[in-house]
Order: C-alpha cells, then sequence, then structure tokens
C-alpha cells in the first residue's frame, strides 16, 4: 500500500487527504484484494484487539504533476487507487461534488494505490519518503 501526498499543502489537510484516499481504497477492494491487505487483529495483554493490516504502508511526498502521473498509470493499468483532490474541501459535501463535477484539471491532495511492490516501485521511484 503506497499513499502519495501533495508535498505542497498544509500537515492538517494532508493527513485528512491521506486518510480520505486510504478509506476509500479499503472500501473500493475486492474481497480478494482484502485478503491480501492482510487485516489482522493485535491483540495485547489485556484482550484488547487493535485491527491494522499487516502490511507496509509507505508514504510518499510528490508534486501535483507526480500525483497525476500515478493517477493516470493507476486508471491505464487497472491498479486499486483512491485519490483526494482539492475540490473534496470547504463548503458542504453537495458544493463539493459540483465543484468536482464541474473540473476537469485537479489538483491533487493525496493518491492511495494498491498492488504489488514490482508494479508500483516504478511508478512510485521518482517520489520522495514523507518526512
Amino acid at each position: 500500500v503506497v499513499v502519495a501526498i501533495n508535498k505542497t499543502i498544509e500537515i492538517g489537510v494532508a493527513l485528512n487527504a491521506a486518510s480520505h484516499a486510504a478509506l476509500s481504497l479499503a472500501a473500493h477492494a475486492t474481497d480478494e484484494q482484502k485478503k491480501l491487505m492482510s487485516f489482522i487483529d493485535y491483540e495485547d495483554a489485556s484482550g484488547i484487539k487493535h485491527p491494522i493490516s499487516g502490511l507496509s504502508l509507505i508514504v510518499l511526498r510528490g508534486k501535483n504533476g507526480d500525483l497525476r502521473k500515478l493517477v493516470e498509470a493507476a486508471q491505464k493499468e487497472d491498479i486499486l487507487s483512491a485519490d483526494f483532490v482539492a475540490t473534496m474541501t470547504g463548503d458542504t459535501y453537495v458544493e463539493q461534488l459540483e465543484q468536482t463535477k464541474n473540473t476537469q484539471e485537479h489538483t491533487y491532495y493525496a493518491v492511495a494505490l494498491f498492488a504489488g511492490k514490482s508494479v508500483l516501485d516504478p511508478l512510485t521511484k521518482r517520489l520522495s519518503l514523507y518526512r
């Protein structure tokens, strides 16, 4: 699982966008993809379960154009992906839906992708780790 975040946005917006993209990625996964995401319960000594994916989640950062290329590659190669764009913030969700519908060139805030390492590495090699 890779989440790429636009490096020009502030941290609060970045966390919001990345969270939305990751949630959407899991929500849109097929049953087989969900199995591959390895959701497991980490149980602590008191018996409380902490459900989480057993896979690594790599968080990267890049420019808007880099994120756009990821979205385009995911669509072309049929990679499970979810993105969060600037029109999805502010106002009400009704206005956000309308703004998104009327926008062709998006400013990408975050993109989440799920595929094998051999598929994702070539697509993300130009991005840096988010620190």
